[in-house]
């Protein structure tokens, strides 16, 4: 038996059609499954022209959906992925000094984020709704600071040893030498700067004490609908433009073993009721050539089964 019986052999063929092929020359083989009879000055090229109708034989069903395509040279190959669409990557810039927003919003600039005008209208009344509830947040716990640190501050002047202008006449200090009247003044500068440094050390634990109370507080509440939690989500139906990419990186690798677990995962995640929110990708480096063609083995026979 020759090699050119053996490969007949192995296609997935009826008796009739295996026995229609001509078993003399591997690359009569090709051009007689070829439907276009497309000629090649390279004989190496010949297995171009039967993909399509070795793909077709082997895996009818996985290939209903148009997976099998041309490239650019018109020659069949199987489409492995969607067509990429790119988008722009580059960040929305994080605005978070209130007075630039304000200074914005004065000379008539948009500070709204770009990605709001993509959202639907109820996405956005939500993502308005949680941004009020945040800046209303944010007000409280600037204004407790702020009275708590303006209070501690006054009852600290009370103890300094300097209350008051007494120990100085300003009329007095006109006609006198200067360096008396710094000397005169330096102790309440240095109460000053005293005063001060209290201030912006006490508005610091000041801010995490509050911080840590209200993080208390929302622990014995036990429920915040605006917190980034698993507990908090509710029962709403997912939005069917929201995907989640599952990716499995593999590289000359054993590829049952590989394909084993990519099923067990897709298996689980169909058992949740939500598979139609997910697309699978599979990322080869493999540069092996056997590993490579029993990856698109593998994966077509998953593609059939699932």
């Amino acid at each position: 038996m020759n090699k050119t019986t053996e490969y007949i052999d192995a296609l997935l063929l009826s008796e009739r059609e295996k026995a229609a092929l001509p078993k003399t020359d591997i690359r009569a083989v090709h051009q007689a499954l070829d439907a276009e009879h497309r000629t090649y000055s390279r004989e190496d090229d010949s297995p171009q022209g039967s993909v399509k109708a070795r793909l077709e034989h082997a895996w009818p069903d996985s290939l209903a959906k148009g997976q099998l395509i041309k490239d650019d040279e018109g020659r069949d190959q199987l489409q492995a992925m969607p067509k990429a669409t790119r988008s722009s990557m580059f960040p929305d810039p994080w605005r978070t000094n209130p007075v630039g927003r304000f200074w914005d919003r004065l000379r008539g600039r948009d500070v709204t984020p770009r990605y709001v005008s993509r959202l639907t209208k109820e996405e956005q009344a939500s993502e308005q709704k949680w941004r009020t509830v945040g800046t209303i947040r944010r007000y409280i716990l600037l204004i407790l600071t702020l009275a708590q640190t303006v209070v501690a501050t006054w009852y600290m002047k009370t103890i300094l040893p300097y209350q008051g202008w007494a120990l100085i006449n300003p009329m007095d200090m006109v006609g006198q030498d200067i360096w008396v009247s710094f000397m005169q003044l330096l102790p309440y500068m240095l109460q000053t700067g005293i005063l001060i440094l209290f201030a912006v050390l006490f508005c610091w634990v000041s801010a995490g004490f509050w911080t840590a109370l209200m993080g208390f507080l929302q622990l014995l509440i036990g429920r915040d609908k605006y917190s980034i939690s698993a507990s908090t989500v509710g029962d709403e139906p997912l939005n069917p433009e929201h995907r989640t990419a599952l990716i499995m990186p593999i590289c000359n690798e054993d590829v049952s073993r590989v394909f084993a677990g990519l099923r067990a995962t897709w298996e689980s995640v169909k058992a949740t009721g939500n598979a139609a929110h997910f697309d699978v990708y599979i990322l080869s480096d493999s540069y092996n050539p056997d590993i490579c063609v029993a990856e698109q083995k593998a994966w077509m026979e998953l593609i059939a089964e699932v």
